[in-house]
């Protein structure tokens, strides 16, 4: 199967694989996408930006997104987050840059893994509500929790605290 395969790849390459959600809890109608991209954004920063830092050769990383109808209010957030006085991103080499995904298959195949995660995510904050996406945890949560490292989905901690007493897996929700 190609996404064992690809995921097994980013091992033997020395990859990691790392993600971050945000259950949704707002009704639909209160639902903004932006302020919950924008969260995810932020986060995404400062895990990268920790992971960087605390290397033993510190590294520096640049954030490459596929095209997005909020551009300038993307760029502005990591603008903020690189130069904050609190707690700059310092190893942000510049903001996250946009390209066309279709032309590019590492792009093509970050989507795909989102895709993929975008499945296990709500499985794993809520296995009841989304039974119908267990095998998608049964073929790939584990091998995606190989190979994450600082990932999850956040999520109603009265919810995850229920799950877990019922015995689920919640490895990957932080």
């Amino acid at each position: 199967m190609f996404t064992n395969r690809f995921l097994n790849k980013i091992a033997s390459c020395g990859g990691q694989v790392i993600y971050v959600g945000l259950h949704k809890q707002a009704a639909v109608e209160d639902h903004k996408p932006l302020r919950l991209y924008l969260a995810v954004l932020k986060e995404m920063l400062k895990r990268l930006n920790s992971l960087c830092e605390h290397n033993l050769e510190k590294s520096d990383f640049l954030i490459v997104m596929d095209e997005h109808q909020e551009r300038e209010s993307l760029l502005t957030e990591a603008s903020r987050a690189m130069f904050s006085k609190d707690s700059p991103r310092r190893r942000l080499i510049e903001p996250p840059f946009q390209v066309e995904s279709h032309r590019y298959q590492t792009v093509q195949a970050a989507d795909w893994l989102c895709g993929l995660i975008g499945r296990l995510g709500p499985y794993w904050v809520s296995p009841q509500e989304f039974s119908d996406w267990e095998p998608m945890e049964q073929y790939f949560g584990p091998r995606i929790r190989q190979v994450s490292i600082r990932s999850g989905i956040r999520g109603d901690r009265r919810l995850q605290v229920s799950t877990l007493i019922n015995g689920s897996n919640l490895k990957g929700i932080l």
